[in-house]
């Protein structure tokens, strides 16, 4: 044979041998063809996934349930820790004004109250918070218009939403703070049903029975804030006044001091001190 038909064959064998060309479309033959080809792993300068933002509400309620059983501290961290992502929205700029408001920086936290209920004309709670620093700052007429705000807001959301936890929570403690207390309890207790926060909703329901001097149903109510959490601050301050009324004094000092140990800068811890000196 001659040495160009040897050729010929030798290079018809390797062609024929090689395992990137003996597949359609030069496919790996080690893989099935129905199987995903494997990820290229990320090198040393690939780009991290962002981390999911929390949504503003989401931020904002966890911050006002911390101030709520007074904890200041965990409110701000939380807030600090989203400020970069969330700090221009609403609900965060309503959060971060109660935390002002715990602070006794009262004028500063009523404005940028005022400012967020103008910013946001559904949500009740910013009306809500700023009927609450009035109070505070003994402004009652003033403090009632913005709660029948909160209450209006309240009553629109659940019009579209009667299961709605959070409107059916802050018009509970709306109509806490207008005197409509029965009522304020059945919202309170949708509320419950729905699971929103059992320590703040059993705290609103126990100061609905304070208002109306039903001292042993007041306890049991602020018993049932202290088992969801042991740390909220003011179940201890009006547990005491029920078990005054009932004649307890030794729990309602019991209660008065983990009061001041939790919250010693309340506005409530004066009223707490003159009670454990007069039951002393």
């Amino acid at each position: 044979m001659k040495r160009a038909t040897w050729w010929c064959l030798i290079l018809i064998v390797l062609l024929m041998a090689s395992p990137g060309l003996s597949q359609r479309g030069g496919e790996d033959t080690d893989r099935a063809p129905d199987q995903p080809a494997e990820e290229t792993p990320p090198t040393e300068d690939s780009e991290p996934e962002p981390e999911p933002v929390d949504p503003p509400q989401v931020v904002a309620d966890g911050a006002l349930k911390d101030l709520s059983a007074w904890r200041a501290d965990a409110a701000r961290s939380r807030l600090e820790q989203h400020r970069p992502d969330i700090g221009n929205t609403i609900p965060f700029k309503t959060a971060w004004s109660y935390l002002l408001a715990t602070e006794q920086k009262l004028d500063e936290a009523t404005t940028s109250l005022q400012t967020a209920t103008q910013g946001d004309t559904a949500d009740p709670v910013a009306p809500y918070l700023l009927g609450e620093v009035r109070s505070w700052k003994n402004q009652q007429d003033a403090a009632r218009q913005a709660w029948r705000k909160a209450k209006t807001r309240a009553q629109a959301q659940l019009a579209e939403s009667p299961d709605n936890a959070r409107a059916n929570y802050w018009l509970g403690a709306t109509l806490n703070r207008l005197g409509e207390f029965g009522n304020a309890r059945n919202h309170l207790a949708k509320a419950l049903e729905k699971d929103f926060s059992p320590a703040m909703t059993n705290y609103q329901i126990g100061l609905t029975w304070i208002y109306e001097q039903k001292w042993n149903n007041a306890v049991a109510s602020f018993n049932s804030c202290l088992e969801a959490d042991n740390g909220f601050a003011h179940a201890y301050y009006y547990r005491a006044r029920a078990y005054k009324a009932l004649g307890n004094t030794e729990q309602m000092l019991v209660d008065l001091g983990r009061f001041l140990d939790l919250a010693p800068d309340a506005r409530e811890a004066t009223a707490a001190r003159s009670m454990l000196r007069a039951g002393g």
